[in-house]
C-alpha cells in the first residue's frame, strides 16, 4: 500500500522483492570459526555461536551473495566488509569456510539444500536464552530469504 500524507501529487519509485523464508536453526556454540572484527575469518578462542541454514524445497538452486544476521542483545554479523563482525559460512560444521578474504560470499545452495553459518561471542553474551535471531539472505537473482529465530 502506497498512502501520501497530503493530497499533493508527486513520484515514487517502487521496487518488488520477492520475499522466501528460510529455516534458522540454532546448533548451539559448538565450533571456533571465527573472531570479533569486520574481516576475522579465523578462531578467537570463544565458541561460536552455530546455525543451519535450510532453504525450502521448490525454491531451486541460488547462489548467496550475502548474509547479515542480527540478534534482540544488538549483536550484527555480516558477510560484508562495513565494520560489524565477520559471520562465516560453510557447507558443514567443518567445511572450510566459503568466505572471500574481505569475508564477502558467493556460494551456490541447491534446492532444499543448508549450509552453516558461524557467529562469534563476546565472551558469552550473545547467545542467551529468549534472544531473538533475525536472517537475511541476499540471492544472486534478487530475492531475499528471512528466517527467524528465537532460542530456547
Amino acid at each position: 500500500m502506497l498512502d501520501g500524507y497530503s493530497n499533493s501529487t508527486g513520484q515514487a519509485t517502487l521496487q518488488l522483492i520477492t520475499l522466501m523464508g528460510v529455516t534458522l536453526n540454532y546448533n548451539g556454540k559448538i565450533r571456533d570459526r571465527v573472531g570479533q572484527g569486520d574481516s576475522a575469518l579465523s578462531p578467537d578462542s570463544f565458541l561460536d555461536g552455530v546455525f543451519t541454514v535450510t532453504l525450502p524445497v521448490g525454491s531451486g538452486s541460488r547462489t548467496v551473495t550475502s548474509l547479515d544476521l542480527r540478534n534482540s542483545s544488538g549483536g550484527v554479523w555480516d558477510t560484508l566488509p562495513n565494520g560489524f563482525w565477520a559471520l562465516g559460512a560453510a557447507s558443514n560444521l567443518d567445511g572450510a569456510l566459503l568466505n572471500a578474504s574481505d569475508a564477502t560470499v558467493n556460494f551456490a545452495v541447491g534446492d532444499g539444500g543448508s549450509f552453516n553459518i558461524f557467529a562469534s561471542d563476546s565472551g558469552g553474551s550473545m547467545f542467551n536464552s529468549g534472544v531473538i535471531f533475525t536472517l537475511t539472505v541476499n540471492f544472486s537473482d534478487g530475492t531475499i530469504g528471512v528466517g527467524n529465530l528465537t532460542l530456547p
